[in-house]
């Protein structure tokens, strides 16, 4: 009696056990389909750099994390530059390095603000650091006009949640053009760009929220606003759930599933607004100019709670000049695991489908020249620049 008892225990067990492994292989199936089904998961060097022009270490010269630029002329230098441990909100520029065509070094500066002034116009998108520091240092979002002469800031009235503007003329003599209290209060982190809107001069302001306001530039009146695209309603966050099996824990509705721009880029030969979001590997593209028609809506096929444990954010947008290609970077962080990764593609806006990709763990810092002929990256502590051609499917 007892032995038939002991034999019945262990075929119970037997067959549990059974179940589980057929289980896991299943799932081990599932997540193997997944993985080349979804490029972000896999690990993937950049493809070839064709005609490479140079090569340099950096570990002698950069101490921190390094970022690239090239100089918006088309005439091969490039900028190098980093950020120093004594500016914790990263509004000054840092160590710099400047190339020429030929990879030589032709300017090293070791502290901030002190890139020679025949460098400075060439590298716009770092170098206002250095240019305006006391019209960036207290304000919590800025921007310039393309020519430099106008700038306006932001500063957050955090008490009751309003954004207080000025618009300044920069160049020559500094005047304030305009001050508004109580701008607006839509949302945090502004980006701020000057357009042309309806045949004004204007500024588009673009908010985290998904909405952006364009107010005329003579005197800050709000002529517009827009979204990026529709807003992630229940019914829209309930799909996502579905669709890549997540759960939320009890009482919490969305899990930060909803799309929350974290980047924005603007692309003004084709008028077009990219937003990345702060909680997955989506990017969406809208027009600029009414009814602000959202085009495409990127890597909604792609799970953010993949690889589990932990959560994706689009991390940095850029068109090239002529709005050819956009450059997307995307971060991975998972503190349960300790895995993280920044996959880095370019897409091709004539189809809105990747022709470059990356996810290296040597790989950072993907740069595109404005004309999209050259690209620059980091690849362990060295720079590697060369001739870009796209890879479509890399």
């Amino acid at each position: 009696m007892c032995i038939t008892i002991h034999v019945l225990k262990l075929r119970k067990w037997i067959i549990l056990i059974s179940i589980l492994l057929i289980y896991l292989a299943l799932a081990s199936c599932h997540v193997s389909y997944a993985m080349k089904k979804d490029r972000f998961l896999n690990s993937v060097d950049a493809p070839p750099v064709s005609n490479k022009v140079f090569t340099f270490n950096l570990d002698k010269y950069v101490k921190y994390w390094p970022h690239f630029e090239f100089a918006i002329d088309g005439g091969g230098y490039i900028l190098c530059w980093w950020h120093l441990g004594n500016d914790p909100y990263q509004k000054m520029l840092g160590g710099t390095l400047v190339f020429n065509h030929q990879g030589q070094v032709i300017d090293v500066q070791k502290n901030e603000n002190s890139l020679k002034k025949e460098y400075i116009d060439l590298f716009p998108s770092a170098t206002y650091r250095q240019k305006w520091p006391d019209f960036i240092k207290n304000a919590d979002g800025y921007g310039f006009s393309d020519d430099g002469c106008y700038g306006i800031r932001l500063f957050e009235d955090r008490l009751w949640g309003d954004w207080n503007a000025e618009l300044w003329k920069i160049c020559e003599k500094r005047q304030l053009l305009w001050k508004i209290d109580k701008f607006t209060r839509e949302g945090l982190y502004p980006i701020i760009k000057f357009i042309r809107y309806k045949g004004e001069e204007c500024i588009i302001v673009a908010f985290n929220v998904g909405k952006a306001i364009v107010v005329a530039q003579e005197n800050g009146k709000v002529l517009d606003s827009f979204e990026y695209g529709p807003q992630d309603n229940e019914e829209i966050l309930k799909e996502i759930k579905k669709k890549f099996h997540i759960s939320c824990p009890e009482g919490v509705n969305e899990c930060d599933l909803d799309f929350s721009s974290s980047k924005l880029a603007y692309d003004s030969t084709n008028r077009l607004l990219a937003s990345g979001d702060g909680h997955s590997q989506r990017v969406r593209i809208v027009e600029i100019d009414p009814p602000h028609k959202m085009i495409i809506e990127l890597n909604s096929e792609c799970n953010p709670r993949q690889p589990k444990g932990g959560t994706w954010k689009v991390t940095k947008l850029g068109f090239t000049k002529d709005g050819k290609y956009l450059l997307v970077e995307y971060d991975y962080q998972s503190l349960i695991t300790g895995v993280s990764f920044s996959p880095t593609e370019i897409i091709d806006t004539e189809t809105w489908q990747y022709c470059w990709f990356e996810n290296s763990e040597e790989i950072s810092e993907v740069t595109l020249s404005p004309d999209g002929k050259m690209i620059a990256y980091k690849r362990g502590s060295v720079l590697e620049v060369g001739s870009f051609v796209p890879v479509p499917g890399s």
